[in-house]
């Protein structure tokens, strides 16, 4: 058993560290005469996020995670969860589809051991070494923990596990949750053949840009009141937007909202019968690059082409953004352009 601190190992590459347990290994014989299982473990090494010179003390707290490496010389990522009796490999697999696609991962293996209404799950995941560091395995972890978690109580969701379960098809998971600061639901969508649809769809992303923490807008939800909280009641996809309706809002998007937002995703899930669901994530935002405005307003229910629109998101609804707030934000721009510093995607 081997252990390493975190803070330690997190910018070592993988075959760096595949090559050094190999050599380790190398000391107790010949791989092919300890065992006929190549699947079985040879080696492993476990985590702790305690500061090195902790590390090594007994008894020394460890991660729900470590790296193996097996008879076979693989290196295998294993991450422990515990979820819902009734939950099933294929369902597990399935919400994971994205993240592992984004971390170049793939499932080796997944087995449950049941505890009574919970089972202790062990995914084991084939990570790709080329080009990666520790610290990369152990975002993959992370993010495998917490979709897992809110797969299994509907829960709390991270941005980055919420937006990886919706491409990973979990549109239900949502269904129950509540509107927030960081969650919007339209059970329409914008008519984005109208300058008035494209308006209102700048100003919604707007709002978020404009918020502390950035957040999604999904459309294709329906929402009702209760207990002074609008709560997702049900899915109901948009039909007839065509396959390039994630191209169209984010064109929309980038033509009336400035300066443009940094990291946003729009994207589009298919479903039967030419159904779709469109995500929007809007992450946060640099605080020189605010307020993110709106070109045109709607006024008296007209369009005023001339006008800007300058708002943000606040629990579950949106505030316009003060003439001090406006000042302020403007004196700070000048500020920088006196100082020779401007956010890049401004020139």
């Amino acid at each position: 058993m081997l252990v390493a601190g975190l803070e330690v190992v997190e910018n070592l590459s993988l075959a760096s560290l595949k090559r050094a347990l190999v050599r380790l290994c190398s000391y107790a014989g010949d791989p092919s005469a300890m065992g006929k299982n190549l699947d079985a473990t040879r080696e492993t090494l476990y985590f702790t996020k305690l500061p090195h010179r902790y590390a090594y003390e007994d008894p020394t707290p460890l991660t729900n995670f470590e790296l193996e490496l097996t008879f076979s010389l693989k290196l295998i990522l294993n991450v422990q969860v515990y979820l819902e009796i009734e939950t099933d490999e294929e369902e597990v697999e399935r919400a994971l589809t994205h993240l592992l696609r984004r971390h170049h991962a793939s499932v080796y293996e997944i087995f449950p051991e049941g505890v009574e209404e919970y089972a202790h799950w062990t995914i084991r995941l084939l990570v790709e070494k080329r080009g990666r560091r520790v610290g990369h395995v152990c975002r993959l972890a992370l993010e495998t923990i917490d979709i897992l978690g809110a797969l299994g109580t509907g829960g709390n969701f991270d941005p980055g596990s919420l937006w990886d379960l919706l491409q990973s098809g979990r549109i239900d998971i949502l269904v129950g949750q509540s509107e927030s600061s960081t969650l919007e639901v339209k059970s329409q969508g914008y008519d984005l053949n109208t300058e008035a649809g494209k308006i209102e769809l700048g100003q919604d992303v707007a709002r978020f840009a404009n918020a502390e923490e950035g957040g999604f807008l999904l459309l294709g939800f329906r929402t009702r009141r209760k207990s002074g909280q609008e709560i997702i009641e049900k899915v109901t996809p948009l039909r007839g937007l065509g396959r390039n309706a994630a191209q169209r809002h984010r064109a929309a998007i980038d033509q009336r909202v400035y300066p443009p937002v940094e990291g946003l995703e729009v994207a589009a899930m298919y479903l039967p019968e030419d159904e779709q669901i469109i995500a929007i994530r809007v992450p946060s935002q640099p605080e020189e690059l605010k307020p993110f405005i709106v070109h045109g307003a709607i006024a008296g229910g007209k369009v005023e082409g001339a006008f800007i629109s300058i708002v943000r998101r606040r629990d579950e609804g949106s505030i316009p953004i003060s003439g001090p707030a406006i000042h302020a934000w403007l004196s700070a721009g000048r500020a920088l352009m006196r100082a020779g510093r401007l956010p890049k995607n401004t020139e």
